[in-house]
């Protein structure tokens, strides 16, 4: 995605340069985006031309609290008080999240695959983690981001306190991982928790199948008063890419009517493919 303005051009620029190890003394707030994003992200913004970018983003381009589709386009069925802003390095904006729905990386753990779950510890740093490729990686990201130091006197990348164990191995022994266990539990009592508080929504969220979940999102439109420009929503969804795998999304932006006068608003979809189901995503915007 093109960067928006020149300020957010060059510092995605620095992000980049952190990310490759070519910036010396990175402040916080650079090193905190580079924790945040894939290095083609940031690739993406920093490449961004200057010519025709303004200096920076225009206010009017903000989120409006009093836009009245605001609770219902960010979280469908949910006041703004119940909800909190979080930096999605992805577009370079801030999006409005429910405080009480699970992350994908938990609804990933609650619903996935449990050889794919490892528990990560250091120090009183503990993170659950969902993670289908080389556990080797994993081990790298962590000793990175919770900051591991080598012990004095050894060559390699070995410290007894720093922990990746795969939650098949914890739970066969958890005695042997005493650190961890309040951690865990901790975690999981607070993951049944946010299953059972989970937001209720104008649309039914998880569906057995792909056409169920794009049904309900039309469905979700037409309980709105909008019509749905047939067209176009066959164009793009009946001709457009199969349903999307586990961990990938399909995303759609259909075009709307109402009494009969196209509207400027569309119908956004996003699908998002889990191990034995579908999540839906739904608003107008």
């Amino acid at each position: 995605m093109p960067a928006q303005s020149k300020a957010q051009q060059r510092f995605m620029g620095m992000v980049h340069a952190a990310q490759k190890g070519d910036l010396e003394n990175p402040s916080k707030e650079v090193e905190k985006a580079a924790d945040s994003m894939t290095d083609k992200a940031a690739k993406d913004f920093a490449s961004t031309k200057h010519k025709g970018l303004p200096a920076h983003v225009k206010k009017e381009n903000k989120i409006d609290l009093e836009d009245e589709d605001l609770p219902s386009a960010v979280v469908p069925g949910v006041s703004v008080e119940n909800t909190m802003k979080t930096y999605d390095a992805s577009c370079g904006c801030f999006r409005t999240e429910s405080i009480n729905e699970l992350t994908n990386n938990e609804k990933q753990i609650k619903t996935g695959n449990p050889n794919n779950v490892f528990y990560a510890f250091y120090k009183g740093q503990f993170e659950a983690v969902y993670w289908a490729m080389n556990p080797s990686s994993l081990s790298d990201i962590y000793w990175d981001k919770f900051k591991v130091r080598r012990p004095a006197g050894s060559k390699f990348k070995l410290n007894p306190e720093f922990i990746i164990v795969p939650k098949k191995d914890y739970d066969k022994n958890p005695n042997h991982y005493a650190k961890l266990k309040p951690y865990v539990d901790k975690f999981w009592n607070k993951l049944q928790n946010e299953s059972v508080n989970e937001v209720k929504s104008d649309y039914e969220v998880y569906h057995k199948s792909y056409t169920s979940a794009i049904n309900a999102a039309k469905a979700y439109a037409e309980k709105k008063g909008y019509e749905i420009n047939d067209d176009d929503s066959f164009r793009q969804i009946g001709m457009g890419p199969r349903k999307p795998s586990e961990g990938k999304t399909n995303k759609f932006s259909i075009e709307l009517s109402k009494d009969g006068k196209v509207q400027r608003k569309k119908l956004q979809i996003q699908v998002y493919g889990m191990r034995n189901s579908y999540e839906l995503n739904a608003y107008i915007q």
